[in-house]
């Protein structure tokens, strides 16, 4: 029931009902910072980001202002000029730095714990701001400790609310308790769902039923590698006994798929999809049992989408299940009269979406997965086909593949056979002037003799190499080795009709600017094609390792989160996620401090954090925030 009830909730916005609990008072105390709880990991992407603004912002702004605050206190105690010693006093109380506080693991403790602080009225640790979703923010209006970004009471530093994008701002007027026309929360670290395919796991179900005699269609034959030899080896470890298994009769396949068109619908519409899964999930009756057809992290953003985009509700909020509506008073209410109206409508839709879902999970066609648990663990392991996750999570759907290597054979030692990593191979091209040849993740200029200001550009150790530069030319594949590496060097000298030498090259190193960190390298040319795996007995061998047992990035098939409950629905819905920035109010002094830092963080300043060896520079500007209804992740404006 716990699991029901969190999908109805979520079919509205703001649904948690926020009956305001007096009894509770926040007192001001002499807090002297601003606290900005969060609940991301420490040391990782979000927490440094937020690590670093914070940072800057209390001894780049917060700072030097108190000093001179300071500094005009003590005049005007020296001058006993009392009205401006007031004066000064309260500016002080407000200019104050931020403490970025960590407030447990992931969002519910993040809440939790905020919840505790304000039942046991705990000032000293109460936040000042958090990042969370919907029902913090709903607690909060609960105490009635809801801090209005805009109020007029902060002056220069209130938020202007009319400059965010509509569409984001109305939600704020949807808050059960709140009143309307205010700014209670701000779009932060937002994202949407993806629709990832786990391509071997999809070609070995779309095979098996083609073989079957299931008529496929020829773009997802294509598109899925079907009648090729792509992903084989992951395909082998797929249909083993221990994984999918082997597969039902052909007549018993044909049979499940009697009535399912197997083309690019399946992936567009919820009820198509579903179907084509059971009928999937079905035609291995031997496979293990953690395997499934279709995974989702959070069931909720999938049927809110799907409900919304169908053509009974047709992205009319008021049709909903769950809606903000207005009392006989003008007081927004969350109203549930349609949910329990099972005549109506869009209920009837919803609970049809509801029994699809538990006829799926029945048949393990669907799993839902529980809090903290996440459907690209068994993706990455080839255990589901596809599933829906947030974008924020996407490098979790894979493994990195594993970097490419050049085996050279050496006959006079074969003790000393060596490689060449990813990283000292690479293609050649040329644009215009421009000559460069990519080195593992990198692109490297071939400089024409002159050395270069960036990290690892190549440029030519003598003269003669220098008159050989045009050797390198566009297509072909640079190899290089140190030229202390008198073993390898001798290796690819007596492989010349392979590898031809080219001369020895410098490799920019910037920690020196005058050059005497540059190491020397030889370098090689070769028209081998080293794109695919290559092998020339007894010489070398250009391995691509494989990671057959678990998903690469390459194997990936993306596609757009469904949208629309069946395929007539002329409507397609998009899912935004991702947590909020909420204020609790405390005092007028911290009120201010707090809306002072929220003003930094969505100014247009461009400014610079030292990070490591270098600085990284952040524009946060506000008028993205506007236009795209949300600020971009601080993890990628910092350190991307």
């Amino acid at each position: 029931m716990k699991k029901n009830k969190l999908i109805l909730t979520s079919l509205a916005g703001l649904s948690l009902a926020a009956t305001s609990i007096s009894a509770v008072a926040c007192s001001a105390t002499e807090d002297s910072k601003v606290i900005f709880q969060v609940s991301f990991t420490r040391d990782k992407s979000q927490w440094n980001a937020l690590e670093d603004l914070v940072k800057y912002y209390n001894e780049n702004i917060i700072k030097p202002e108190r000093d001179k605050l300071l500094k005009e206190l003590e005049a005007a105690k020296i001058a006993k000029d009392s009205e401006k010693e007031k004066q000064i006093t309260e500016k002080l109380s407000s200019t104050l730095e931020v403490e970025l506080s960590h407030g447990g693991s992931g969002y519910t403790s993040g809440d939790a714990k905020i919840t505790t602080d304000l039942e046991n009225k705990n000032t000293k640790e109460l936040a000042n701001l958090t990042v969370n979703y919907a029902h913090t923010l709903a607690r909060i209006v609960q105490y009635g400790k809801q801090l209005d970004f805009s109020n007029s009471e902060f002056g220069e530093h209130a938020l202007n609310r009319n400059l965010f994008d509509e569409e984001y701002v109305k939600v704020n007027d949807k808050i059960s308790g709140a009143d309307s026309g205010k700014f209670y929360q701000l779009p932060l670290l937002k994202s949407t769902v993806v629709f990832n395919l786990n391509g071997p796991v999809f070609k070995t179900i779309f095979k098996t039923i083609a073989d079957a005699g299931v008529t496929v269609a020829e773009s997802i034959k294509t598109e899925f590698n079907v009648d090729n030899d792509e992903w084989n080896e992951d395909v082998a470890y797929i249909k083993s006994d221990k994984m999918f298994g082997n597969p039902d009769t052909n007549e018993k396949i044909v049979q499940l798929f009697n009535g399912i068109t197997v083309d690019e619908t399946i992936f567009s519409d919820f009820t198509s999809l579903i179907k084509f899964a059971m009928a999937a999930a079905q035609s291995f009756p031997h496979k293990s049992s953690d395997i499934n057809i279709i995974g989702v992290d959070d069931i909720n953003g999938l049927i809110a989408p799907v409900l919304y985009g169908s053509n009974t509700v047709s992205g009319d909020d008021s049709k909903m299940p769950i809606s903000v509506v207005k009392d006989s008073d003008g007081k927004t209410i969350i109203s549930f009269n349609k949910l329990l109206d099972k005549n109506d409508e869009t209920t009837k839709k919803f609970v049809e979406i509801y029994n699809l879902i538990k006829d799926a999970i029945a048949v393990k066609a669907l799993k839902v997965y529980g809090d903290g648990k996440f459907a690209s663990v068994d993706s990455v392991n080839h255990k589901i086909a596809g599933s829906f996750g947030s974008t924020a999570g996407y490098s979790y759907n894979f493994n990195k593949a594993l970097d490419p290597y050049i085996k050279f054979i050496n006959k006079a030692n074969p003790k000393k056979n060596f490689q060449v990593t990813s990283a000292n191979f690479g293609l050649i091209t040329e644009t215009g002037t421009k000559k460069e040849v990519k080195l593992g993740t990198r692109s490297n200029e071939i400089l024409s003799g002159d050395r270069g200001t960036k990290n690892n550009d190549i440029y030519p150790a003598d003269e003669e190499t220098k008159a050989k530069l045009s050797e390198l030319s566009n297509g072909k594949y640079l190899v290089k080795v140190l030229a202390s590496k008198t073993d390898e060097i001798a290796v690819l000298d007596s492989l010349s009709d392979l590898f031809k030498k080219v001369g020895n090259f410098k490799i920019v190193n910037t920690k020196n600017a005058d050059g005497s960190k540059d190491a020397t390298e030889v370098v090689y040319v070769t028209e081998q094609d080293f794109s695919a795996p290559l092998k020339v007995e007894g010489k070398f061998e250009h391995v691509i390792p494989s990671l057959s047992k678990s998903l690469e990035e390459s194997e990936i098939v993306a596609k757009q989160q469904i949208g629309k409950l069946v395929k007539e629905d002329t409507k397609t819905a998009t899912f935004l996620q991702g947590p909020n920035l909420f204020g609790i109010s405390k005092s007028k002094e911290l009120d201010l401090a707090t809306v002072k830092f929220v003003k930094f963080l969505t100014s247009s300043t461009q400014i610079d954090l030292p990070k490591s060896d270098t600085k990284k520079k952040v524009l946060i500007d506000e008028q993205k925030l506007l236009q795209k209804h949300l600020l971009n992740t601080l993890q990628e404006l910092l350190h991307t």
